[in-house]
């Protein structure tokens, strides 16, 4: 039966009903509220992919302040500020949301770790080949979040290493402006990266490590965990009494920090590095949620290696007496060494030198600075002569020299010099008979 227009009601009374409306496509994050879920950089990607347009033109979307992108305003998605955990990322997951007309996108960050731990994200992009071909089978390959965290280098899924270089290892150079631009292509040759090169079995260690922060962002509601601010300084406290008898010198021996450090932890609310966090609930046998959370009721010692020591190398006294003479030594040497080699040579660091000997430190700098400076003036003159002799040649044969036509192929090493250049030409050009 056919309705014909005459038998509709249109109530004009009522307002009409119409649905939020959002200004970007509302797209939907991948693997939302587990620990495989997407990152806001893929995300980023992904979206600008649905509008068919570079990423680089949502840095110019209204409420993304400029002063957030950097000198980096075209590929801001590849920095580690933008992974992190930090002012950037805050803001970007903030406009991002309300464009996309999602209520937040902070579980795709780790702004909800900043509060609590310092997070430091991989400088360079790491991926799963193994993964991004199971997502290619079976929907869309995105990023995961997982994969920019600096402590984790394997894949917890399947037991390998991360990679981070494509096989042209990113000398094809394509049009940027053309280029596509999607989590699982390469920014240089626009190839699939699951066809990167072989992956490698991951460590145990690795692994392990790996595993423990899947496990960390599986909590439900990660991006609404409320982790107590005082939770690692109780975690600390707690642990060392129950195991070292409250010494925090031993945790610190075990962790590759001096004991000033740990006591700012635990005594004074500074924020560890998340890479420590990793190392202690290593160490003691939990996960990372209870080291945040403070419940060290269920730890267990285990057998660790520490990890380098951040702090000052300590010199033993037979060395502290050989170093005096090591750097007369080095004064008397035919090629002068930078302060940086010497302290290399010496086996103690250049702060050591500089603290300590600050007279032979001094003369060392300057010893190689007048070096430098000789061998700069040496090349220079080489290079002003190479120069005349072309514009020589050039006059000779009876065409009249220029800058760019001397300079030839040496154009890169000439141009601090292209005053000088221009001086000679003018000074042959006014010996020369008219």
């Amino acid at each position: 039966m056919v309705t014909r227009a005459d038998d509709i009601e249109i109530n004009f009374d009522e307002p009409a009903v119409i649905p939020a409306r959002s200004i970007l496509y509302h797209l939907i994050p991948i693997a939302r509220g587990t620990a495989l879920r997407e990152s806001l950089s893929s995300f980023l990607l992904r979206l600008a992919d649905q509008h068919t347009m570079n990423p680089s033109a949502l840095s110019f979307i209204p409420g993304i302040d400029q002063r957030c992108c950097g000198p980096w305003a075209r590929n801001v998605w590849t920095q580690s500020y933008f992974k992190g955990a930090g002012v950037v990322a805050m803001i970007w997951a903030r406009e991002l949301a309300r464009l996309t007309g999602h209520n937040r996108l902070d579980d795709l960050t780790l702004l909800p770790l900043a509060r609590v731990v310092t997070v430091n994200a991989h400088k360079t992009r790491k991926w799963c080949p193994q993964c991004l071909r199971e997502q290619e089978r079976e929907g869309v390959p995105y990023g995961q979040l997982l994969w920019e965290i600096a402590a984790v280098d394997a894949c917890p899924v399947h037991a390998i290493r991360l990679l981070s270089t494509c096989r042209c290892g990113g000398g094809a150079g394509v049009n940027a402006r053309t280029a596509k631009r999607l989590p699982h292509l390469c920014p240089s040759c626009c190839r699939t990266l699951t066809e990167s090169s072989q992956s490698t079995q991951a460590p145990p260690a690795l692994l392990q490590r790996a595993r423990m922060m899947a496990e960390l962002l599986d909590v439900p509601d990660f991006d609404r965990a409320s982790w107590p601010a005082d939770g690692f300084s109780q975690f600390l406290i707690s642990a060392a009494r129950r195991h070292f008898a409250g010494r925090l010198a031993q945790v610190a021996s075990i962790l590759g920090v001096d004991k000033v450090t740990v006591h700012g932890w635990a005594h004074y609310g500074r924020r560890p590095p998340l890479d420590r966090v990793v190392k202690l609930s290593e160490v003691f046998g939990c996960p990372i949620r209870n080291v945040l959370q403070g419940d060290a009721s269920h730890t267990q010692l285990r057998a660790a290696t520490p990890l380098k020591s951040r702090g000052r190398k300590w010199v033993p006294p037979e060395a502290r007496k050989r170093i005096p003479r090591q750097l007369r030594a080095f004064q008397r040497r035919k090629k002068a060494l930078s302060l940086k080699q010497v302290a290399r040579e010496v086996g103690v660091s250049e702060r050591y030198l500089r603290k300590n000997y600050q007279t032979s430190c001094a003369a060392i700098v300057a010893r190689y600075q007048q070096q430098r400076t000789a061998e700069t003036a040496e090349r220079r003159n080489s290079l002003m002569q190479m120069f005349r002799s072309r514009v020589e040649a050039i006059a000779a044969s009876g065409t009249k020299p220029t800058v760019d036509h001397a300079m030839g192929s040496d154009s890169l090493r000439l141009i601090p010099l292209r005053s000088q250049c221009h001086q000679i030409i003018a000074d042959l050009l006014s010996e020369s008979p008219t």
